[in-house]
């Protein structure tokens, strides 16, 4: 049977399949006991890009590499932006698509946040509350992204759901603010 070369090539060929198997093995082991140690671990071995330094426990990218990907990308993208004016326009077509296709295939996520949004504003506009100051402050964000063509929304002074302090859904704690402008406000407290 040793004589028979087709016996050994098929023997060498297990053996090289086992050896394989067991790299699996072994590095999907080490994967996992790295992702149990937290976010990134750090290794003494330099990345492509001579970096050493941390990396990311899922996937084994070093942190630097991604941060100098993410500053280029940026980058790029921003000199796009200046170069071809059509490309704003794309992108955010591109990304409504986007959205519109998630938000339909997660539909009961979705309507779960909008409820759960929902119900914090309800929860949070008392029965003395001026419905109708209320509404004509929403109406004004309306009329003034008519007249500028700039989208403008209703900004809450003091968050229904700040991290700090929250307010109410009421007249005095409302304001119009140019889209751009609240949605870097975000949640935070900035009178």
């Amino acid at each position: 049977m040793a004589a028979d070369p087709a016996f050994a090539a098929k023997r060498r060929e297990q053996k090289r399949a086992g050896a394989a198997r067991d790299r699996e093995r072994n590095a999907e082991k080490r994967r996992i006991e790295r992702m149990a140690a937290g976010p990134t671990y750090t290794t003494d071995a330099p990345c492509v890009r001579g970096h050493v330094g941390p990396r990311y426990s899922a996937n084994q990218t070093c942190v630097e590499c991604a941060v100098e990907d993410a500053a280029a990308f940026e980058l790029r993208r921003a000199e796009r932006m200046l170069i071809d004016p059509d490309f704003r326009v794309k992108r955010r077509a591109q990304k409504n698509a986007t959205s519109s296709k998630w938000r339909k295939a997660h539909r009961g996520e979705k309507s779960a946040e909008w409820a759960a949004w929902y119900a914090a504003r309800l929860q949070r506009t008392p029965p003395w509350a001026d419905l109708k100051r209320i509404r004509g402050i929403y109406e004004e964000a309306h009329r003034a992204t008519k007249l500028t063509g700039l989208g403008h929304h209703v900004d809450h002074i003091i968050p229904l759901q700040g991290e700090l302090v929250s307010g109410l859904h009421v007249a005095e704690n409302l304001r119009v603010l140019p889209g751009p402008e609240n949605l870097s406000k975000g949640s935070k407290f900035d009178p």
